[in-house]
């Protein structure tokens, strides 16, 4: 198979193609300037096939006023064979523009015929078909070494000469945009709207064509009616941009195919178009097979070439030859009358085809001339073989051999490390590595594999961007891995960072690169490489590039990849938010990058790039290694942003900005999970402080360094260290790597440049508004107080909550007794509550609390998106759970019946187009009739969660005189006891949970499938259970079953608004401390209400449901 050509040089204008010059002043053509005003319009007209309207004559009248030699530009594919269409009727049209004195462009678009498949995109085959039309052209008079005012250029050439220009208009158009509308244009690429598949080259088509016009400085767009999509577009974008210069639209008409209804000629269909190449014998066959019904006007092929070639090319009048047995010749002066003798048969079909086969063969002769010999025919011939497929994207795509970017002839610097070493301290760096077997074996090939790693200047760097990055870039270079940084300043214009100004954006990159080599970044093996420079130095290929995985990618697949940029998928979303994506995915292509090392947020896109590389028969993929995201300061913040500025360590900070902001830290007692302090410690300070160690001030008073994280984490988890000296010992450790950072800038070039783009600077430079801590600390202190008293006022009486407020709920479902002992269990003491949360919705949580002659259920419903999944659990559940019983559990068939339970609620919910879902935590209690002893069995899907303390055996002699009764009882839970969960949570925290999403193929950004959704097992939610989304999210409960100490046993069953802000122990201790409480009656319900107001007074906004269960 032959090697397709390499992409064509920025410089190498092509034999006979023109070559745009955007400065050049536009040559006089003296024999045409003179004519009168009102002779050019006639000759406009006649492009249109009908008179001009009144805002077109207007506005070409002040044009030829200002300019005498306006631009006219018609651009065209080389997709085939050339048609009459393409040959006579554009020659025809060309020369009317350069007879009213117009200069004419004609841009031949072989990379918009890649974009759009033609051939493949076999750009080889693209660009030969282009060499031949230049040539059918020259036969037909249009010769542009000869014609004065006459440039015919390609496209592939002149978008990579004019780079700057041409791709800043399109990314300029794309952010004007949105994805929806610019789809409304797929009529140009000869697509329906209409169709099920849209692929990304349907957004970049459009955009690029809305720049062609622009880039030759057109005044005058003359293309086909099945361009007009194409020119709306091009006219909102000039009223969006407000341009005071308005082109004239010139709409050409369509040359019917031969056949009936085909109203427009196509190379893909070789019956139904007559070629420039046809022989005479051909068009004669092709012409008499023609639909043409006697007396028929409209839908005529034959009236409506005589129409649009035969005439306008004689204008002395056309001759119809016929027998006198059939009434002699007639000779027409102007095609009305030929149409008029036509309607009323007059005129026969069998005489009229024969005149018109007479005209288009002469019309046509001197382009059989022009290639009946020499290189030409054989170029003719060539051109002649090849085949159109009838159908769009039916042609299989031809793969483009496309260089990266120039190798660097730099030597760097070897690695000291054994190749076991290498990987180990390269495999180190990633949170996740796709594919540690791949990551191996490019260790043992290469001694220095190239990594990449790209960032937007977007504004002041935080200690995620500057040390942690930092940290991975000296470990991956010190295995000897070269690191080129790919400075994203056109990727910022996209995302519309600094308002979309590239000064701007350039001098925070320049800023963030002083910032690096300034907190001890080994710039040995390292580049930075600015993408606006590299782009137009290497645009030939890498715009190819992006134009070949748009066409391999759908629209569908590239949205999923838009929350690289920080932004959620959505409708309305920009064109410049799908060209994101595409231009990243090349990126890594171009670098030639051997490993993607960037965040685990940017999964997605490097996840394309590997898909990319099997549909091109890329054979070696790049390795993933996706590093981690550090937290943000404040509670649930999953990723650092410099939204929040009080939430973020910035590489400027003062000594006593990071002091203020480590001590007002979220940072709980023992608690290591969405712990921002012991994050930062962990992929920050132990790494950077490895050899020497870090140390810490201990609970006694004495000092410990710690050699390793994890002896630092249980000292932690167990009192050892207190968070106050946890973050003592942060501060101290920041402050000394950012101190050489604050030296750094407080001098010299590189003071000033601080000064330039901070918040205060002169640039004015800003990413978001601080946050009002006032305000926000006066609502959740509002929301606490309501809490609070929505709960005190509650007089234990959960039956009346409703009426007391409409924020708190409880709701209790009770087909059996709730306490007694009806199947063998007597429950002491049960509670559940339901609280609303300020999200600014109804309660979504449903509490189920109910019991048979088999056993009890308590089941609390963590909803989202709507309530309806939850009360189709209330309703449903304990009839499903019933049905499986037999003496017992079989947990295959609980599973079975929970997936059911799924199944059937998405089909209702598909019905009704609904798409709440809900986390379900069931406890079941039962005594097992075979052993006769009590059984505690846990069901849980999503992140809801059950604990529970197991007090100690009393002992013996204490066993004969147990009091039975309730005080007794929290008596005995207030004395000792061990608490433990009973559940694991269904969330990115889990790490086996992930891992089980992650293998089903599934997207995880900011801990959340797709980005939405932070519980990985739920009942519903059909947006995120969709077929391309298969076991992403599953319905498959985790049951845990074990004996039940009656007697010994305190449970809480929980929503996550309980778990997000207290940990599992300190729950407990809530309710033992609150059924120990001296001088009132202690109860399940007052235990739960206590809950409830701790989690309010910690922050938590969500639903909150609690059971609270005494056995």
């Amino acid at each position: 198979m032959a090697t397709p050509p390499p992409a064509p040089s920025a410089a190498t204008v092509q034999k006979g193609f023109s070559a745009l010059s955007l400065d050049t002043p536009i040559p006089a053509a003296p024999e045409v300037a003179a004519l009168p005003i009102e002779e050019k319009l006639a000759k406009l007209a006649a492009i249109t096939g009908a008179p001009l309207s009144q805002e077109d004559e207007s506005q070409l009248r002040a044009l030829f006023a200002e300019k005498p030699h306006p631009i006219a530009y018609d651009g065209f594919e080389p997709s085939g064979r050339v048609t009459l269409a393409s040959g006579l009727l554009r020659a025809l049209n060309a020369q009317r523009l350069l007879a009213a004195g117009c200069h004419v462009r004609l841009l031949v678009a072989d990379t918009h015929a890649l974009l759009n498949n033609k051939f493949g995109g076999d750009l080889k085959k693209l660009q030969s078909i282009s060499t031949y039309m230049v040539e059918v052209w020259k036969a037909l008079g249009l010769d542009a070494e000869k014609v004065p005012n006459l440039e015919i250029m390609l496209a592939s050439t002149e978008t990579a000469r004019h780079a700057g220009a041409y791709w800043s208009q399109v990314l300029d158009a794309a952010g004007r945009f949105t994805v929806e509308r610019v789809q409304q244009c797929a009529p140009i690429m000869g697509r329906s709207t209409e169709d099920s598949t849209h692929n990304t080259n349907r957004i970049l088509y459009p955009l690029m064509q809305c720049a062609d016009g622009f880039l030759l400085q057109a005044d005058i767009y003359q293309m086909g009616a099945d361009q007009e999509a194409g020119n709306e577009l091009v006219r909102d974008y000039i009223a969006q941009k407000e341009l005071p210069k308005k082109p004239v639209f010139l709409t050409h008409p369509l040359l019917l195919g031969l056949k009936q209804e085909q109203f427009k000629m196509s190379t893909t269909d070789a019956e139904s178009a007559i070629y420039m190449d046809d022989t005479a014998a051909e068009v004669k066959t092709k012409i008499k097979k023609a639909y043409c019904v006697p007396g028929e006007v409209n839908g005529n092929p034959i009236l409506n070439y005589m129409k649009y070639l035969v005439f306008p090319s004689h204008i002395e009048g056309v001759t119809l030859e016929r027998s006198e047995k059939n009434g002699g010749n007639l000779i027409f002066a102007t095609y009305e009358e030929l149409e008029t003798a036509f309607a009323g048969e007059k005129v026969h079909p069998a005489d009229l085809k024969p005149c018109l086969t007479k005209y288009i063969n002469a019309l046509l002769e001197p382009v059989r001339q022009h290639f009946a010999g020499g290189p030409l025919k054989t170029m003719f011939s060539s051109v002649k073989k090849l085949k159109v497929s009838p159908t769009p994207d039916s042609d299989k795509l031809a793969n483009l051999t496309l260089p990266g970017f120039p190798e660097s002839v730099k030597e760097w610097k070897a690695s000291e490390l054994s190749l076991d070493e290498r990987y180990a301290v390269a495999r180190s760096v990633g949170e996740e590595c796709i594919q540690e077997n791949e990551l191996c074996a490019l260790v043992e090939k290469k001694d220095h594999p190239v990594c990449y790693d790209g960032f937007e200047p977007s504004g002041r760097m935080h200690i995620a961007q500057g040390v942690l990055r930092t940290v991975n870039v000296n470990k991956l270079t010190s295995a000897g891995s070269v690191f080129r940084f790919w400075v994203a300043d056109w990727f910022a214009i996209l995302n519309n960072k600094m308002g979309g100004d590239l000064d701007k954006i350039r001098l925070v990159g320049q800023y963030m690169v002083e910032i690096w080599k300034s907190v001890g970044m080994d710039m040995t093996n390292v580049e930075f490489l600015w993408a606006s420079k590299e782009i137009i130095a290497h645009s030939a290929s890498y715009w190819l590039r992006v134009m070949d995985i748009a066409r391999r990618t759908t629209i569908a697949r590239t949205l999923k990849c838009c929350t690289i940029m920080g932004r959620k998928e959505k409708e309305g979303m920009q064109a410049a938010q799908i060209l994101y994506p595409l231009m990243q995915c090349a990126d890594i292509f171009n670098l030639k990058a051997d490993i993607c090392q960037l965040g685990i947020d940017q999964r997605k896109i490097n996840m394309l790039a590997r898909d990319y590389c099997d549909q091109a028969k890329i054979r070696f993929k790049p390795v993933i290694l996706s590093h981690h995201m550090l937290m943000g300061l404040k509670e649930g913040q999953e990723k650092m942003s410099k939204s929040d500025p009080e939430s973020a360590i910035f590489m400027e900070d003062a000594a006593e900005d990071v002091s203020r902001k480590i001590e007002k830290a979220f940072c709980p007692e023992g608690v290591v999970e969405a712990n921002p302090i012991l994050d930062y410690l962990k992929h920050i300070i132990c790494p950077r402080f490895a050899e020497q160690g870090v140390t810490v001030k201990l609970t006694d008073g004495q000092s410990k360094t710690f050699a390793a994280y994890q002896e630092l984490e249980d000292a932690f988890v167990v009192g050892q260290v207190n968070c106050t000296d946890l973050k003592v010992a942060l501060t101290n450790y920041l402050n000394e790597i950012l101190e050489p950072v604050r030296e750094h800038f407080s001098k010299g070039d590189a003071k000033e440049l601080l000064a330039k783009q901070s918040p205060n600077g002169i640039s004015g430079i800003e990413t978001s508004p601080a946050v009002d801590e006032t305000k926000q600390e006066e609502t959740v202190d509002n929301v606490i107080c309501s809490s609070d008293d929505e709960v005190d006022e509650g007089d234990n009486d959960i039956e009346n909550q409703d009426e007391q407020d409409e924020k708190v709920a409880a709701k209790c479902v009770a087909n059996g007794e709730a306490t007694g002992k009806k199947n063998g269990l007597r429950l002491l003491d049960v509670a559940s509550v339901s609280v609303e949360g300020s999200q600014g919705h109804a309660n979504e949580d449903r509490l189920l609390v109910t019991s048979n002659e088999h056993f009890h259920l308590f089941a609390v419903m963590d909803g989202h998106g709507g309530s309806w999944a939850g009360d189709f659990l209330v309703d449903k559940l304990f009839g499903a759970l019933d049905a499986v019983y037999e003496d017992g559990f079989d947990h295959t068939k609980l599973t079975n019946a929970m997936e059911e339970l799924d199944r059937s609620f998405c089909a209702q919910a598909m019905r009704k187009t609904d798409f709440s879902g809900a986390c379900l935590l069931a406890v079941i209690l039962y005594v097992d009739p075979t052993t006769d002893t009590p059984q505690k069995l846990v069901l849980n899907i999503g992140d809801c969660r059950a604990i529970i303390r197991e007090a100690p055996e009393p002992a013996q002699g204490d066993k004969k005189t147990a009091d039975k009764t309730p005080s007794s009882t929290a008596n005995k839970h207030t004395a000792g006891g061990v608490t433990f969960a009973l559940s694991e949570d269904h969330c990115a925290a889990n790490c086996k949970e992930r891992m089980r999403a992650l293998r089903s193929g599934a997207y995880i950004h900011n801990n959340r499938i797709a980005g939405v959704l932070e519980p990985f097992r739920t009942i519903g939610d059909i947006d995120v259970k969709g077929p391309d989304m298969k076991n992403w999210v599953i319905a498959t409960p985790e049951i845990h079953q074990s004996e039940l100490l009656v007697s010994r046993s305190m449970l809480v069953i929980a929503t996550d608004g309980v778990w997000s802000v207290l940990n599992n122990n300190r729950t407990m201790a809530l309710v033992v401390k609150e059924l120990g409480t001296d001088g009132r009656r202690p109860s399940a319900e007052s235990a739960a209400h206590v809950i409830i107001t701790e989690a309010r007074e910690l922050g938590s906004c969500d639903d909150i449901s609690v059971i609270v269960v005494s056995v």
